[in-house]
């Protein structure tokens, strides 16, 4: 790979970072719910304390989100691809694929609590406004969770793949470094009972695709480093 495509790359790679801070700054906005806060089914109670513009806020951090965002992953899958070219595929499907409906599960999470609020506002009758968007998000968690799972799923597998291989020159504990890690660990963090820790879990998929685009980005300095290197011993 040439210095050029090199510095595109990372420039891509810093575009994910970029992406994916905003997404934890509208993820947070839309999942930091009061300490008494109790779910029932999609719905949480916390929502009738939270103000609106929480939500307004996160959609639009998300729709600014995507597309740098997408930059980020299509570094990374150029990254394994160079290395392997089926793993490479496999992660741009899910790159690709996943992203497209990045901005539709943002979105849709964060149209529930402000549905919720409007009909809570119109009727003040809350168990009306819980069952009606529980009844609504039925409809759409089929393509909702066919999303989230080739987007987690289809990058984070090579992602591990081309590190754990050594098709990836870089430490092997950086393979961990993606969203299904820190998913599980957000889970682990939701069973802690102190309302600090279990709070912040909300941006820990965005998290994970934060750290696999610092990894690709770290690799490509070094990938930099070492060309121009060879090119002086030269």
């Amino acid at each position: 790979m040439d210095n050029q495509l090199i510095l595109k790359y990372k420039k891509y790679a810093l575009s994910g970072i970029l992406g994916t801070i905003l997404f934890m700054i509208g993820d947070w906005l839309l999942d930091v719910k009061p300490v008494d806060n109790i779910t029932n089914g999609f719905v949480e109670s916390g929502w009738i304390q939270m103000s609106m513009w929480r939500f307004e806020a996160s959609i639009l951090l998300g729709a600014i989100a995507v597309p740098l965002w997408f930059f980020g992953l299509i570094s990374v899958g150029k990254a394994i691809k160079e290395k392997s070219k089926r793993a490479g595929n496999f992660y741009l499907f899910g790159a690709v694929v996943g992203s497209l409906g990045g901005l539709l599960i943002h979105t849709v999470c964060n149209f529930l609590p402000v549905i919720f609020k409007i009909i809570y506002k119109n009727n003040g009758d809350s168990v009306l406004a819980t069952s009606m968007v529980n009844d609504m998000a039925n409809y759409i968690i089929v393509p909702f969770a066919v999303y989230f799972a080739i987007l987690e799923l289809f990058t984070a597998i090579p992602f591990m793949y081309a590190i754990l291989s050594g098709k990836l020159k870089t430490s092997k504990w950086k393979a961990f470094c993606n969203p299904v890690v820190t998913i599980l660990l957000a889970g682990v963090m939701n069973k802690i009972p102190f309302y600090p820790v279990n709070a912040v879990t909300g941006a820990m998929e965005s998290l994970g695709h934060l750290l696999m685009c610092a990894v690709i980005f770290q690799y490509y300095n070094n990938y930099f480093s070492d060309k121009n290197s060879d090119v002086r011993k030269v």
